[in-house]
């Protein structure tokens, strides 16, 4: 186990101040890969994946239709729908081939559900002929990326009444330093309505709920801090039905508390330098972590957990680590030869580790450290997928 080992990395970043439903969750999954995601030496192992992507191409199109209609214009044509939203997608991909790079990254045609969510967009917002096309926005005409912000300011608009709709409005909570992005928020007969946008394909209504009831209480809070009266909640599903929410605000303050607890469990565990002590490794925690590669807890853990791993998770956990001893060079990538390595066996021996980027800077004697890597039937032969996290570590 020790070339593995001694690749692992203790984090080191700024303590929480501006807490984000996001971040809340990511410190219940894992402290210590919360901590990681925002040390600037490791945090961009945390990459888009193609589920991400099109999720946020699906967002875009349903955020401008949406402020489109409410704002009087005709519904778009779907060949307007399936070109602005085929763009959108073509832009997601070359993100995705930045944040991966050098690894080939697939095509945006070749990412699960893209059909499906395309025919969602079509049937829930596609007008019946192409006349009103030139009132919407050229495919071209794609927003920036987005920066990362780290003391979100207050949206500049007032309470939106009945009839409008802001989208992507930023709000704080200031007294508890609480922040959220809500997807929507809009007035209706009245009260105020927070729509959240999730993708969710093939999940169900219950599913739904139950997997972001808690991430509406937070922005139910933080609405409530901002304009005094507790909102509406609901979900906005892939199929583009309507999952209400319901919720006491008493549930909202016990979620406030307990988000500040853990906030301060955190800060104090990173000014204490305790943050290793207080994480352990499980299937659970660590199924799909983008930290493998730098973590000493999953590391030292690994050879009980690669006794155990089932099957449908082979793929999301999975570790190869050691010197290397030999590289093959192909026309498109690389073959490794590891001595000593760690591999899905938990034990020390010889593997090999195919399909790695041709452009990867590695030399014999170098260390290398692979998470995300297959099984193969021999054992001794690990293929690297597309998006697997690989740290190389320069020998003596």
């Amino acid at each position: 186990m020790a070339p593995v080992q001694a690749t692992a990395i203790q984090p080191s970043c700024d303590a929480i101040k501006w807490l984000s439903y996001s971040e809340l969750a990511k410190l219940r999954r894992c402290a210590l890969s919360a901590a990681f995601t925002r040390d600037s030496m490791t945090r961009h192992w945390s990459r888009s994946s193609p589920s991400s992507c099109l999720g946020t191409a699906r967002h875009q199109v349903v955020e401008e239709i949406t402020l489109g209609l409410k704002r009087g214009l005709d519904a778009p044509s779907s060949g307007w729908i399936s070109a602005r939203f085929d763009f959108l997608l073509s832009e997601q991909e070359k993100k995705l081939a930045r944040d991966w790079a050098p690894a080939t990254v697939p095509a945006a045609r070749r990412w699960g559900d893209v059909a499906y969510v395309r025919a969602r967009l079509l049937r829930a917002f596609s007008g019946s002929t192409d006349a009103a096309d030139s009132q919407w926005p050229s495919h071209e005409d794609a927003r920036p990326e987005k920066k990362a912000i780290d003391v979100p300011g207050f949206h500049s608009h007032d309470r939106p009444q009945e009839g409008t709709l802001l989208s992507e409005v930023w709000l704080r909570d200031s007294a508890r330093e609480f922040h959220g992005q809500i997807d929507q928020l809009l007035e209706r007969d009245g009260s105020l309505v927070v729509a959240d946008l999730k993708l969710g394909v093939g999940a169900d209504r219950a599913t739904l709920l139950e997997r972001h009831r808690e991430q509406m209480l937070f922005y139910a809070g933080i609405v409530e801090s901002t304009y005094g009266e507790w909102p509406i909640l609901e979900i906005i599903s892939a199929n583009d039905s309507t999952i209400p929410v319901a919720y006491h605000p008493s549930e909202v303050a016990s979620l406030r508390s307990k988000a500040i607890e853990e906030r301060e469990s955190f800060n104090e565990s990173l000014e204490t330098q305790g943050l290793l002590e207080t994480s352990c490794a499980s299937i659970e925690a660590c199924a799909w972590c983008p930290f493998q590669v730098v973590c000493g807890p999953f590391q030292e853990s690994w050879p009980d957990l690669a006794q155990v791993i089932p099957p449908n998770q082979i793929r999301s956990i999975s570790l190869v680590g050691g010197p290397v001893g030999a590289i093959d060079s192909h026309a498109s990538s690389i073959d490794v030869h590891m001595l000593g390595a760690t591999g899905f066996g938990g034990g020390n021996s010889s593997v090999i580790v195919t399909r790695l980027p041709s452009a990867l800077e590695l030399a014999v004697g170098d260390t290398l450290v692979i998470a995300g890597v297959e099984a193969a039937s021999t054992g001794h032969v690990f293929p690297a997928r597309w998006d697997s996290r690989i740290r190389t570590l320069p020998g003596n």
